[in-house]
């Protein structure tokens, strides 16, 4: 990066916000939440809570505010992602199995992912 213009980082730095959320929101929360937007899409009924999160999110990671271990500096947002995703009906059975995937991932994060705090 050193030596190089803002705009010609920003590609690689939009993305690598997005991917850190993504990943750092988890396994079971991103499905959900994309499972929660595409029925309302083929509903065709108006969200206004995930389409606040969706564009919130965007705003954040696309906005050049935050860079570098975005997935610990948007930790606030969870929850918006979780409750946008909640409103559909899930299984019991599926819960335990979010659960399951999420204790895997953060197991898998922790061995696998150092920093130095």
């Amino acid at each position: 990066m050193i030596g190089r213009t803002v705009a010609s980082a920003y590609f690689p730095t939009t993305l690598g916000n997005i991917a850190a959320f993504l990943i750092g929101a988890g396994l079971t929360s991103v499905p959900l939440f994309v499972r929660a937007g595409t029925s309302a899409l083929w509903l065709r009924r108006p969200r206004a809570l995930y389409l606040a999160t969706a564009v919130t999110l965007a705003v954040i990671c696309a906005g050049g505010v935050y860079t570098m271990e975005t997935e610990r500096i948007l930790m606030f947002a969870m929850p918006w992602l979780a409750v946008s995703a909640a409103s559909e009906a899930v299984s019991d059975s599926a819960v335990e199995l979010m659960i399951g995937v999420g204790w895997a991932q953060a197991f898998a994060m922790e061995a696998f992912l150092y920093t130095l705090w």
